[in-house]
C-alpha cells in the first residue's frame, strides 16, 4: 500500500474514533446522564407534556428529589434543549427512557411570531408548532 492509502485510512480512522466519542453517553447513576457535553435527565418521560409554557415551568421548578433526581440540582438549574441537542437523543432515546413522540425544544423559529421547534424523538424529524400545541417536556442543565 502507497504511503498515500495508510494516510487516508489513518484518518477515516481517526474520525470514526472522534464521532464515537462524541455521541457517548455516561449514565451518572443520579438520575442524569452526561451526552455531548451536557447534564440530561435520565428519565425523559417523568415531566409529561404541556404546552411550551408548561413545559418551561415544569424545566424551572425541577430539582434534587423529582424525577429520580439524587444530582444535588437546584429548581432554575435546568432548561429546556435546543433543537440540535433533541435531534442527536432522537438515535438513542431507550436510554433515555423518552417516548417516541415530540418533545419541546427551546428553539423558536424566526419564520413565525409563535412558532416553536417540537423534535421528533425516535425518528419523527422536526416541525413548528404554536406555543399553546402540546408536545412532551424534557430537561437538560450545563455540567458543573
Amino acid at each position: 500500500m502507497k504511503k498515500t492509502g495508510k494516510v487516508v485510512i489513518g484518518m477515516v480512522l481517526g474520525l470514526i474514533m472522534v464521532a464515537s466519542m462524541a455521541w457517548a453517553a455516561t449514565d451518572n447513576k443520579d438520575g442524569t446522564i452526561d451526552a455531548e457535553g451536557i447534564v440530561w435527565l435520565k428519565d425523559g418521560r417523568c415531566l409529561g407534556p404541556g404546552t411550551w409554557a408548561e413545559a418551561k415551568t415544569k424545566v424551572a421548578q425541577l430539582h434534587d428529589g423529582v424525577c429520580g433526581l439524587k444530582d444535588g440540582s437546584q429548581a432554575g438549574d435546568w432548561r429546556l434543549p435546543d433543537e440540535v441537542d433533541l435531534s442527536h437523543r432522537s438515535r438513542d432515546y431507550a436510554a433515555f427512557n423518552a417516548y417516541m413522540a415530540f418533545y419541546w425544544s427551546s428553539t423558536r423559529d424566526a419564520r413565525y411570531a409563535n412558532g416553536i421547534i417540537i423534535v421528533g424523538i425516535g425518528g419523527g424529524g422536526e416541525k413548528v408548532v404554536a406555543e399553546t400545541s402540546r408536545a412532551y417536556v424534557w430537561a437538560v442543565r450545563n455540567k458543573r
